[in-house]
């Protein structure tokens, strides 16, 4: 996995990540062309004609990250609106996208962890097959922090090229993962999922993240799930409302995948709830639970390692192996312990590692 190493202003950040992942990039926008043609009926400048809605918001709320942005699209010279829709991904499809992950979140009297499975559709149908396409396109991006520029934490996070916000965790020891959501409806006054997910990475502590969320509004649905060493928080967002859940109230630990699992009011649309989206939170869930009722035994990386490479109902488990019909498979894996301030990404399939990278954003 490329790994990137960004500092100075919003713009000089992302003039220096679209630099040196131009070629990735190019690639990610020839396949999301491809899958929104296909899936939505949307040629590319229909998509970011789509996008450009958000920049009366972008523009007056949130100026630095549509300069991140710019210089994205000035490193790796393409124009402005295509890097606005890559980061507008999941709005554009509204519902249609097909990210499998599994999020989990556990808090002890001591310790407070996250982490999750990514999965994602990996080619478009049979036209391209098997070929790894969107694999070939995550960086790991470091953002350091300079504090005659700004206050803001330093960051790492696991990214698609040319996507400023994703999942990662921050000097602040604030992490966040996500799960897409497939119930349609978008609101271009509110904040696109994958800036929130900036937004949390922003963040000195998931209070002051929840209420940034609470203010902003969140496009169209999505979960994400936002911790520190306070404990987690799993937001799942419409283009409503926003439902909460944390470990204070609801126990220490926390499962989530492709659905909504709480009571959501009666403007959301109904959603088809994948059988196997239910099944992944159920085993993960489970395997928590065997893990809490060993003796003497509290959960620390390996814990969740082992979790995240569980393959019950393969190949459509919590680590997806995918299949030729339907290529949704596990691209990467991460766990966060959040009082450390580290984190451990595994890329790959969690049972077939191309790499083991720590995350440790006080040390960038």
């Amino acid at each position: 996995m490329l790994e990137i190493r960004c500092s100075g202003t919003p713009y000089e950040i992302g003039l220096h990540h679209g630099r040196e992942a131009e070629a990735k990039i190019r690639t990610g926008l020839a396949f999301y062309s491809a899958f929104f043609q296909l899936k939505a009926g949307m040629d590319w400048p229909a998509t970011t004609r789509a996008a450009r809605k958000f920049m009366p918001l972008l523009e007056a709320s949130w100026p630095q990250l549509v300069e991140e942005m710019r210089g994205i699209a000035d490193g790796a010279a393409v124009p402005f609106d295509s890097i606005l829709a890559l980061n507008c991904r999941t709005e554009i499809a509204m519902g249609l996208m097909t990210d499998g992950c599994t999020s989990l979140a556990w808090k002890t009297s001591d310790k407070s962890y996250v982490a999750q499975n990514w999965d994602v559709r990996v080619a478009i149908g049979f036209r391209i097959s098997w070929e790894p396409a969107q694999e070939e396109n995550l960086v790991m991006l470091h953002i350091k922090r300079d504090p005659n520029l700004s206050s803001l934490p330093s960051i790492c996070q696991v990214t698609e090229a040319g996507i400023i916000g994703k999942i990662g965790i921050n000097a602040a020891g604030v992490g966040v993962c996500l799960n897409a959501i497939r119930v349609r409806g978008v609101d271009f006054s509110r904040l696109p999922g994958h800036l929130a997910l900036r937004v949390v990475l922003d963040s000195t502590s998931r209070a002051d993240a929840i209420r940034a969320l609470r203010k902003a509004g969140i496009a169209a649905a999505i979960h994400i799930l936002v911790a520190d060493p306070t404990g987690a928080t799993s937001i799942e967002a419409s283009c409503h409302a926003l439902v909460l859940r944390d470990t204070e109230d609801n126990g220490p630990r926390l499962a989530h995948s492709n659905h909504f699992l709480y009571q959501h009011d009666e403007r959301v649309p109904l959603m088809v709830v994948p059988d196997e989206s239910i099944r992944r939170v159920q085993r993960a869930t489970a395997l928590m639970e065997v893990q809490a009722a060993a003796a003497g035994s509290g959960p620390d990386i390996a814990t969740f390692e082992k979790i995240l490479e569980d393959q019950d109902n393969g190949p459509f488990g919590i680590n997806k192996a995918g299949t030729e019909s339907l290529p949704l498979r596990t691209l990467f894996s991460i766990v966060m312990d959040l009082d450390k301030k580290q984190a451990i990404a595994r890329v790959g399939r969690p049972n077939a590692l191309s790499a083991r990278l720590l995350l440790d954003p006080c040390c960038i």
